[in-house]
């Protein structure tokens, strides 16, 4: 089967979710003797792309400036997706599926949806990382400056009408979680949809003991580039600051790992001193080597939060808000230690980090629970299926 893979941007390094996700589904389909996949990413590609022989990488053609940025807001589709994809781009791809080379195309994102409008007759399929109708909506209402709110609402709304366009488009869709899936077979019943969870390829403890050697220590990691992200990291190190008004709780240390940018980062050192930033890293287990429990607490932003099988494959305890568990099977109480609200977060924190075998046994159901559940090479299988129906 011949791929075409459009895609935003080249997903390496993989520092945020949608790279792991948008990697993790490139490489796995690769590695069948079935596929033969060409990537294209309309961000362009670095000099020297993966070396992986069995991908054909096509670079786009990239122009975002701030001229294409006003412009933007009177195109009817959303920013993002207008910086994703240029009138280059449709023309070039129309051009490669006119050949009659691929069977079936895969529009990564949502973003890219307007390439679907230039595909004309051939087999297509829409690879969502959220239901973008639902959550853009979500993220914007919980703006709090009032202008950068209604700018965010409105590019929403076109953030609606880019994904039904899409779905109305496609021969088959994919879901990331439980919730999403049931939305797009409610909205879309006639057309083939499944779950494709995501895989986990980096690595896996065999065995992890947390005892009185193991400091108090407490991690977030993510990517602090988009607005939901840092308004959940906000809530967080205020809940951390605001602890100490509790009495009688012991101390703990927040670490915050991962990248953001470089005036956010500085800003958020003077402000939050008790906080340990680190910045971007290289070794996500030199992160989590000598942490006792890792949070999920983001109640904006939708999909499956792949950083929690980071925690898991590396045996750290998790500490979350049930609905950002989605799609993981986790268990609250077996999986993971579940809390309601950022202030229940670290008094919950503060009240089970020197139980030891406490976490002890999270982390060791989570570990077995999830040991054969998120394999690449399922959801690649699940891909062809699906495109071949």
């Amino acid at each position: 089967m011949k791929i075409f893979f459009i895609t935003k941007a080249y997903p390496y390094p993989a520092h945020s979710g949608d790279f792991q996700f948008t990697g993790g589904i490139i490489e796995a389909l690769a590695e069948r003797n079935d596929v033969e996949l060409t990537v294209y990413c309309c961000g362009g590609l670095p000099v020297a792309p993966a070396k992986n022989g069995r991908i054909t990488w096509i670079a786009g053609h990239p122009k975002v400036d701030r001229r294409r940025d006003l412009m933007s807001l009177i195109s009817r589709d959303p920013r993002q997706a207008s910086r994703t994809v240029s009138r280059s781009d449709l023309r070039d791809i129309s051009k490669r599926v006119a050949l009659g080379d691929f069977e079936v195309t895969i529009l990564n994102e949502s973003c890219t949806g307007s390439v679907a409008g230039v595909l004309g007759a051939s087999r297509k399929i829409y690879l969502s990382h959220n239901v973008d109708t639902v959550i853009r909506p979500t993220i914007a209402h919980a703006i709090k400056n009032p202008l950068k709110r209604l700018l965010q609402i409105f590019d929403a709304s076109k953030y609606s009408g880019l994904e039904r366009r899409l779905m109305n488009r496609v021969d088959g869709m994919t879901a990331i979680s439980e919730t999403d899936l049931r939305w797009y077979q409610k909205e879309m019943p006639a057309t083939p949809s499944i779950l494709l969870k995501p895989g986990y390829s980096g690595a896996r403890l065999p065995a992890r003991h947390i005892d009185a050697s193991v400091p108090l220590v407490v991690a977030l990691v993510g990517s602090f580039f988009w607005n939901a992200k840092q308004r959940n990291l906000f809530d967080i190190l205020d809940a951390y600051v605001n602890r100490l008004k509790t009495a009688n709780l012991p101390f703990f240390q927040l670490r915050v790992a991962g990248n953001m940018p470089a005036d956010l980062i500085e800003k958020l050192r003077k402000k939050y001193t008790s906080v340990q930033f680190t910045g971007a890293f290289e070794d996500l287990s030199d992160v989590l080597k000598d942490v006792r429990i890792a949070l999920v607490l983001e109640r904006l932003g939708g999909g499956f939060k792949l950083k929690i099988l980071d925690y898991v494959f590396h045996r750290v305890p998790v500490l979350a808000f049930p609905e950002a568990m989605a799609g993981t099977g986790f268990a609250p109480g077996t999986d993971f230690i579940s809390c309601n609200s950022y202030r229940d977060a670290m008094i919950t924190v503060a009240e089970t980090i020197e139980d030891c075998p406490l976490l002890n046994r999270i982390q060791e159901s989570a570990w077995h629970h999830a040991r054969s559940d998120f394999l690449w090479s399922d959801r690649a299988a699940d891909i062809v299926h699906l495109a071949r129906k």
